[in-house]
């Protein structure tokens, strides 16, 4: 069995920041855990509380994998591309890698359907944006 560990570092501060962007603010994330009664939620909530006092801690995010089939060369390459140079979308990275665009948007689809990427809407052309929110890649056999 093969697994792989994704590994993302983040500090309390940045943390902060990306709730503001999917909750606005504690008290509206406070609400919806009430109404949903939703465990995540509430994590997240007790995430923001601490950190408000804990801005410059680093919290260590692991999300683990198993049983994937397999990273291919390509995959390796446009994870890596995705995370340095931060493609506008699966056109640029065809072109920053000198890959067909079918090749690119099957490779991109694979590793977003195993959660190895994300794809956020993009503004221009309903373009995809692929993002890779790990520090580390850890590979168990």
């Amino acid at each position: 069995m093969i697994k792989i560990k994704l590994i993302r570092e983040i500090k309390g501060k940045q943390l902060i920041k990306e709730y503001e962007e999917l909750y606005d603010t504690p008290e509206n994330l406070k609400k919806i855990v009430e109404e949903t009664e939703d465990m995540k939620l509430d994590l997240d909530y007790d995430e923001w509380i601490y950190f408000k006092d804990h801005p410059e801690e680093i919290l260590k995010e692991t999300h683990i994998l198993y049983d994937y089939k397999g990273l291919s060369t390509i995959d390796l390459e446009l994870l890596d591309t995705i995370k340095n140079d931060k493609p506008k979308s699966l056109t640029e990275i065809a072109k920053l890698m000198n890959k067909d665009i079918s090749t690119v948007q099957r490779n991109v689809n694979k590793l977003n359907e195993n959660g190895l990427i994300e794809l956020k809407e993009g503004n221009i052309n309903n373009a995809k944006i692929p993002v890779f929110n790990y520090d580390k890649i850890e590979i168990a056999i």
